[in-house]
């Protein structure tokens, strides 16, 4: 009887495991095991695979959330044995803080574009396999104005009814009110190639704190406020969509029948999967499938770091 094979992820699983591997060969596996799981999970159960690299959706998510932990209890504690200490920018001392917000200004800020999600704009197309932050913010109205019954009961149209009781038409002369309600945005992280920032390290008050390495999801998670001048940020999570590959389709009638069902590139193409931070509140895990017109059951929830890939640009920074 012929022994069964090891589907290709399964083994790249056990290099990353492997604690007779250097570094540099687990994180290598990562970085493939992580693509190979893309794309996967993008193909989701529509026509199994054959070969090696069989895997169901399900298995997929299986091993992602392993590698998941074993990043987060194995991988990050050896990279700081390696003196490549992953830190909080709370941890920097205020000379690091000020060389980062120069770094942000000079080097990060100038390749951000942040996007609003509002009832004014057409929901963004969000990219896939790209790491996003999602953003939610306190935004402040204008004032509007509710006037009394001798002004025949007006009120303006940007008036929630909760927020215009009766007993106030009863006033004479107009009331000022202001409502503040949650928005959202969107960052897309792709456009900066550094994964990793180097803090160099700085003294300050006579103390040296050595030098430290923060994502740059961290970092521009600190300096949201920046982006989104006038408003309030109240929150910000990683994300990163997996849809269905564009197949290549050919002249044939039936071939461009089918095609007519795909959206074109300018469109969302159909989301099969939804990585989104561990600790994104209940209603976000909620509203953003709706607006990607994604099932909630399609969301895994990760803890951080959710782009793999970037774990190998470590070891090159310390070369």
């Amino acid at each position: 009887m012929p022994r069964r094979r090891i589907p290709e992820p399964v083994k790249l699983l056990h290099r990353v495991q492997s604690t007779r591997l250097s570094l540099a060969k687990r994180l290598n596996a990562l970085a493939q095991l992580a693509q190979n799981l893309d794309s996967c999970l993008c193909r989701g159960n529509n026509g199994a695979a054959t070969g090696a690299t069989a895997l169901s959706a399900q298995d997929a998510l299986q091993l992602l959330e392993t590698i998941n932990e074993v990043v987060r209890t194995q991988l990050l504690p050896l990279l700081a044995k390696r003196h490549l200490p992953i830190s909080a920018i709370a941890q920097l001392n205020e000379e690091q803080q000020a060389w980062l917000a120069h770094d942000f200004q000079r080097s990060i800020y100038p390749l951000l574009t942040p996007l609003a999600v509002d009832p004014a704009h057409p929901f963004p197309k969000i990219m896939p396999r790209q790491l996003y932050l999602l953003v939610t913010l306190r935004s402040q109205e204008q004032p509007f104005r509710v006037y009394n019954r001798a002004d025949r009961g007006r009120y303006s149209p940007h008036a929630p009814h909760a927020a215009t009781p009766s007993d106030l038409f009863a006033q004479t002369g107009p009331n000022i009110y202001q409502v503040e309600r949650e928005v959202y945005g969107l960052v897309n992280l792709s456009a900066v190639k550094a994964r990793w920032i180097r803090v160099p390290a700085l003294p300050s008050q006579g103390k040296v704190r050595q030098g430290l390495f923060i994502s740059c999801a961290e970092v521009v998670r600190h300096f949201l406020p920046t982006l989104f001048m006038g408003m309030t940020v109240t929150g910000s999570y990683q994300f990163r969509v997996l849809c269905a590959e564009l197949p290549i389709f050919s002249e044939s009638p039936s071939d461009a029948a089918l095609a007519n069902h795909w959206p074109t590139p300018r469109k969302q193409l159909p989301v099969m999967h939804l990585h989104m931070e561990k600790r994104t509140p209940a209603h976000l895990n909620q509203w953003f499938p709706e607006h990607l017109q994604a099932s909630p059951e399609c969301i895994t929830q990760l803890s951080p770091p959710l782009d793999l890939l970037g774990l190998q640009q470590l070891l090159t920074e310390n070369l």
